[in-house]
């Protein structure tokens, strides 16, 4: 083999070693559950957090994109998903869940919200939700997971927080459900 083969090979390895540092991370912790999965006959509904903040900022809508991703992924499991409007406490979210014959409440609360200018200042963003998961009729707490993400350092522009609750939300709801999407 040429040293400029050679050369070319360690160069294609490092750029791709390099590249493969560069990606977001995103993360659900195991789902801690206090019975059996979810039922896919089931109607949801999914409560509206207040939005998040870093620092002094708070970012208005991430709240309503939280309720969004969740609602988005329950769809594929649930018969029917519902969502509030706007952001309720939990005593009311799950007064709004019974009034809507719910059988579950799905009560997302963010914990960090972090939109950095990452493509001039390295810093990614960041975002951490916890989504507790009732029975909606009594109130009780049967799954609780947190949803972690992490864009990459390096993007070439645009990227959002809300672009990290994609995968996460997907994951913590094929866990609940067992995996399997409802039939048609």
């Amino acid at each position: 083999m040429g040293a400029s083969r050679v050369r070319r090979a360690v160069l294609a390895t490092l750029a791709t070693a390099s590249l493969s540092a560069c990606g977001s991370s995103r993360s659900a912790s195991p789902i801690t559950t206090l019975g059996d999965r979810l039922r896919s006959d089931a109607l949801v509904f999914v409560a509206v957090p207040s939005d998040g903040r870093y620092g002094s900022t708070t970012y208005a809508g991430s709240g309503e994109a939280v309720a969004s991703s969740l609602q988005a992924a329950l769809l594929h499991h649930a018969s029917r998903v519902e969502r509030g409007t706007a952001y309720q406490d939990l005593n009311n979210a799950l007064a709004t869940a019974r009034a809507q014959g719910a059988d579950y409440a799905f009560v997302p609360v963010i914990v960090h919200w972090e939109d950095r200018a990452t493509e001039w200042s390295g810093l990614p963003d960041r975002i951490e939700v916890i989504v507790t998961v009732h029975d909606a009729q009594s109130g009780r707490i049967l799954a609780r997971s947190s949803l972690k993400g992490r864009s990459s350092w390096w993007t070439p522009g645009g990227d959002q927080p809300q672009d990290l609750l994609a995968g996460t939300t997907a994951d913590l709801v094929d866990g609940l459900f067992g995996g399997q999407p409802r039939g048609p």
